[in-house]
């Protein structure tokens, strides 16, 4: 799998350099060529085959490195030289000569070793048997394309077998007799203990019987401030402003926040995976006792800890009997559908081998619905495991997990380990995720198709295989974030490190400093040992450094090649004095081979003219939170960008196009936020052919330009933009010679492929918003908040809104009446209406249109601070849609301080009712 790393990232380093228009050095194409050669003969046969030994496949990665380091490293210094006058007449001719004729030999010896590795390898007899590819052979298009055997989700099927342990949990929630307040869940790893607390959590009784729900995962390495705030976030519905504000509090704020939303309340809190006595004991006295029915749901692996909580043992998760195994495996495999008979004995078997463990099986049938349904290769599996079955649990969970990832295709491998850089437990946005595959160099390419297209693709095989669980999809979209269980992530920490492909630095087992040198990715967690810290400087090849901002500093001088730098906190070196846990922006700038730089930087922190030699930057992301400052970047000089992300950023504007041909167009560019006062000018726009995703903001002071000087109607060239966010912030006066923001905004001209809008301060009319908006073909998610719109009465017509599926109104001054047929809005399946604050527009809607009820795809209504009537008009909706045997549709109500409606008198199963302290 590292040879496979390894080799790709090499491949894409060397094209990297090739398609740059300003290349910064020239490669021997003596050696570049032969070179290319030999890798993709080894790319194609690590796919095609397996390798017998792994001394083989460890001097592939080698030589795959070294050639890597000495392209880069001559990179470095040709850049570091050229930017030092004194330095640069000195080694003019001498020193760079012998700079170059040192990468040449470099790489002639690397093509040797590649070479003789090349002729081994044609004199084993593969695995896979077959014939040896030549080495001119060219690599076949990856399909990309995932063929989904596996009806169910793991997620849903775990819960097969435990319905019994489901109606004893629920039966002690919902009994208010019940002297237990805290019911602890308790089972070993993989057993499905969250599983089974999320659907007990979900459950329509559950949900109904509880004023508020909250959850927490809480992990060994747990922080009594992140338990809270994940309590808080669940039982209160904040919004941007509101979760700004949570984020800022302290541990005390957060505690004494959860306890006033909670008292007086019936409360369910789940506690997820908690490990020792001390996590409950620091968070335990903000959970009010007040004998309203309320309870606390644990998950743990420890029945002692159980015990020491709450008084008892808890509930305890057994393994499941064989036939539950069968049908669980079953329902994995082929959902729906019944077995083939003449695989029902190997299957079987197969499921009796995983001991009844949810886990094993979830896993196994992962592998299995992804593989060809033969009796050979049933068989073949059922014998693999049958050498297993002796072992104790731990370890043959562990074994059945390593069966499911040998049988991974090799392109899957290193993504699949590269999940251990994360925490335990966490919540891995998938976009990010795919981010640093991309940066890495660990995806291969796909004609026709983006790299992060690519890699959404493989995060949806590996769910398919149930290696990694979909946290959160929305109806319409793909997964947005994912989660890794804690024994597959141990199996990736074990194996990534085995093959020294990535250090997580909390489990590490590494010793000595002569073996950091070979480490080429670190996750550095805050729990990691001063010692432990101060050792990662001896990994000076390393490529990547992931923290998680918090506790310890790696020193980053030492690093020369650094192309990651993941979520670490930095300052202005020069502005602020140096602090524990934060970063030197001029020393992270000095990271010439930099790809993927996330920093949260100080809200006035510059950045270094230096950016602009990371010559093959592909993600920026800087956080500042400055309201007031926004940095000034020249993207025009950088053409390998993909992805840049700021609080708030100006841009310079593009220059004009030569004569020569040699203008930079930023192909690769998808993201770019948030631009502050950004001019959509022909030249900006050619320049930026492939956007996908842009956030804009108009708030120009002093002496603003006409609507003609930022071309609005420009965006409607972005063929290619799905995703639009713009926030029109002006408040200038028109009779003054001025443009207000409405001229600004009616210059407005949408693209046609145009997926997600978000409007604020456009300060349109309702009939507006049809014309220019309605009219989008492509158009899914629509959100209009602050101002966006404003007037007495919206009356759609059909033929608009083919496609939206979601439907976000807030703070629309002054909006009334509402009129509509269930036809306008034929795909819609949530719509939210929402009131904000009195310091922005109000939503005065009397009642929700009686046919919205009738929209056959609508799933849900989310009701936020509106006015009782509209609440009343919605619960008749209700009533109504009940009495016709619509079941798939319920409605959520939060109650703002003004509302005077009871609460209790109208919940119903499909209909749920929430108080609220209104500060959100």
């Amino acid at each position: 799998m590292a040879a496979y790393a390894a080799l790709l990232s090499l491949k894409h380093t060397i094209e990297q350099i090739q398609l740059h228009p300003c290349p910064p050095i020239s490669l021997p194409e003596p050696q570049i060529e032969p070179l290319i050669e030999k890798v993709t003969f080894l790319l194609h046969f690590l796919e095609s085959y397996s390798v017998d030994t792994d001394a083989l496949e460890s001097r592939m990665a080698n030589a795959a490195c070294e050639a890597e380091d000495l392209v880069e490293l001559h990179i470095v210094e040709k850049i570091e030289t050229s930017h030092n006058t004194s330095l640069a007449s000195f080694f003019k001719a001498t020193s760079i000569r012998s700079k170059d004729e040192f990468l040449y030999q470099g790489l002639q010896k690397v093509i040797q070793e590649l070479e003789s590795i090349t002729i081994e390898l044609k004199e084993m007899k593969p695995k896979a048997g077959g014939e040896i590819p030549d080495e001119d052979c060219s690599l076949p298009a990856f399909s990309g394309s995932f063929i989904r055997r596996s009806a169910s989700s793991a997620d849903r099927n775990l819960v097969v077998g435990f319905d019994d342990v489901m109606v004893d949990v629920m039966e002690r929630l919902t009994n208010r007799n019940s002297s237990s307040r805290v019911i602890p869940i308790v089972g070993m790893g993989g057993i499905g203990k969250t599983t089974l607390a999320r659907s007990i959590y979900a459950n329509p009784v559950i949900v109904q019987y509880f004023d508020v729900r909250g959850w927490a995962t809480v992990s060994q390495d747990f922080s009594v401030r992140k338990i809270l705030l994940e309590v808080v976030c669940s039982v209160e519905t904040a919004g941007d402003n509101g979760k700004r504000l949570l984020n800022k509090m302290s541990e005390q704020e957060l505690g004494e926040k959860l306890y006033k939303c909670l008292l007086g309340r019936r409360y369910l809190v789940v506690m997820d995976d908690i490990w020792s006595i001390k996590a409950w004991n620091r968070v335990k006295n903000y959970f009010p006792d007040n004998n309203e029915g309320s309870a606390i749901l644990l998950t743990t692996r420890l029945s002692n800890l159980a015990s020491d909580i709450s008084g008892s043992r808890g509930l305890e998760m057994d393994f499941l009997d064989e036939d539950k195994s069968w049908n669980l495996l079953c329902k994995i495999v082929f959902g729906e559908e019944d077995c083939p008979l003449e695989l029902e004995a190997s299957g079987k078997k197969i499921a009796e081998n995983c001991r009844g463990l949810p886990l094993s099986i979830t896993v196994i049938g992962g592998l299995l619905a992804k593989s060809d349904r033969t009796l050979k290769h049933w068989r073949h599996v059922a014998e693999n495991l049958s050498s297993i079955v002796n072992l104790d649990d731990n370890e043959r969970c562990f074994r059945i997990l390593l069966l499911s990832y040998n049988h991974l295709p090799i392109h899957l491998k290193p993504c699949f380990l590269y999940t251990a850089v994360f925490p335990e437990d966490h919540v891995i946005r998938v976009s990010k995720l795919v981010r640093l595959w991309v940066s890495e160099g660990i995806l291969k390419p796909i004609s026709g198709k983006s790299l992060e297209v690519t890699g959404k693709e493989y995060i949806n095989d590996l769910i398919d295989r149930n290696l990694i669980l979909s946290h959160r999809k929305v109806y319409f979209a793909d997964v947005k974030s994912c989660t890794i269980h804690d024994l597959i992530r141990d199996l990736c920490i074990k194996l990534a490190e085995k093959e020294r492909f990535l250090c997580v630095t909390e489990t590490s087992s590494i010793r000595f400093c002569q073996s950091w040198l070979t480490q080429r990715r670190i996750s550095v967690r805050g729990n990691t040992s001063k010692r432990r810290i101060n050792s990662v400087k001896f990994a000076s090849f390393a490529r990547s450094l992931i923290c998680d901002g918090h506790e310890r500093v790696v020193p980053i001088h030492p690093f020369r090649l650094l192309r990651i730098i993941h979520q670490v906190d930095a300052f202005d070196y020069y502005t602020y004095p140096r602090k524990r846990r934060t970063y030197s922006l001029k020393n992270i700038f000095r990271q010439i081979s930099l790809r993927h730089l996330e920093i949260l930087a100080k809200p006035d922190s510059k950045l270094p003219s230096s950016i602009y030699n990371l010559w093959n930057l592909h993600t920026l992301s800087v956080d500042s939170r400055g309201d007031d400052y926004a940095q000034l970047l020249d993207i025009w000089k950088m053409p390998h960008l993909r992805h840049v992300k700021f609080f708030s950023l100006r841009l310079t504007d593009p220059p004009p196009p030569t004569t020569r041909g040699d203008t930079v167009i930023l192909q690769n560019l998808q993201t770019l936020k948030s631009v502050k006062d950004f001019r959509c000018g022909d030249e900006a726009v050619r320049r930026i052919p492939n956007i996908e995703k842009l956030k804009i903001t108009y708030c120009s002071e002093g002496s603003p330009e006409s609507p003609s000087f930022y071309r609005l109607d420009n965006l409607c060239r972005l063929s290619k933009l799905e995703s639009l966010h713009v926030h029109f912030t002006l408040w200038l006066d028109p009779l003054l010679g001025q443009p207000g923001r409405g001229e600004l905004a009616r210059s407005l001209v949408l693209p046609h492929s145009l997926k997600k809008l978000r409007l604020e301060g456009t300060g349109f009319g309702w009939e507006e918003v049809g014309m220019k908006i309605g009219r989008l073909p492509c158009l899914e998610v629509l959100k209009l908040g602050n101002n966006s719109v404003s007037g007495l009465e919206w009356k759609t017509v059909e033929g608009q809104f083919r496609s939206l599926k979601y439907l976000h109104v807030s703070e629309c001054s002054g909006l009334e009446r509402w009129r509509t047929e269930s036809g306008h809005f034929p795909c819609l399946e949530r719509l939210v209406l929402a009131n904000g604050s009195l310091l922005s527009g109000s939503l005065l809607l009397k009642e929700i249109p009686w046919e919205i009820g009738n929209i056959p795809t609508l799933k849900r209504i989310d009701l936020i601070r509106c006015n009782d009537s509209a609440i009343m008009s919605a619960k008749e909706m209700m009533k109504e849609q009940e009495d016709l045997g619509n079941e798939e549709l319920w409605v959520r109500v939060q109650l703002g301080k003004d509302n005077k409606v009871e609460g209790a008198s109208l919940a119903a199963p499909n209909f749920h009712v929430f108080a609220s302290d209104g500060l959100f």
